[in-house]
Formats: structure tokens, sequence, C-alpha cells
């Protein structure tokens, strides 16, 4: 596993997320470590983007995700799951933004994911 390690979220409208292999991938039951499920890389381009937005606008308690299309590109190699995300644009209502996961030392893209969240109508 490496170690390099990146902010969770950067004030510049992206965010950075790692996601350690062996808390994702292995199976304590049976002690089996394999690929990086879908399910995985779904929560963490979601949870991320959450995270983004909540950097830029502080705790809202009502967004929710309206949408998320998420796809896989490759096989994660054995490695800690990077993500950096982008927030695209930040309106009243909406805010839309993609997310790319890469295994920790390859610049190929594992999963790339459009995101779009509802926001609660506030007096912002």
């Amino acid at each position: 596993m490496s170690t390099s390690r990146r902010p969770p979220i950067s004030t510049s409208g992206s965010s950075i997320s790692t996601t350690p292999r062996s808390v994702s991938a292995c199976r304590p039951r049976n002690s089996i470590c394999g690929p990086i499920s879908g399910p995985t890389l779904v929560w963490l381009a979601d949870l991320s983007f959450y995270l983004l937005i909540m950097g830029r606008l502080g705790p809202v308690a009502a967004a929710v995700t309206t949408n998320l299309n998420i796809n896989f590109m490759r096989k994660p190699e054995p490695a800690d799951l990077l993500g950096e995300g982008r927030l695209m644009k930040l309106g009243r209502a909406l805010a839309v933004g993609d997310f790319t996961i890469r295994s920790d030392g390859s610049d190929e893209p594992v999963a790339h994911a459009t995101l779009t969240y509802s926001l609660p109508r506030t007096g912002r």
C-alpha cells in the first residue's frame, strides 16, 4: 500500500480523495482481497463530491444526489484509490461536476463519474 496522502479538499474548486485498498477490497470473513468493487467506486465518487460541495458551501443538510453516471474504464491496480473531483457549476438549486478515480501510481483512470446534486433553497 502506498504511503502518499493528499489533502481531502482543496479550495480551488476540486477535491482529492483517497481510499485505502485494505478498507475497501478485503472481506474480513474469508480474508480474500480482490478487485475493488463497482459500488465502492460509486461510493467514493458520491461521498467525495458531497464533501467538495460542503467545502464550498459549508454544512448543507438537505443536499442530495439527483444524478450520478459512472463509467468503469479498467480494473483498479492493487493499490490505494485516488479521486479528483471538479465542481463545474454551483448554482442556487444544483451543483454539477465530475469525478475521476485512479489507482495510486497510475495516470490511467479507473472510473469517471458525472454528478448532479440538488441543493435546498436558502437565502444564499
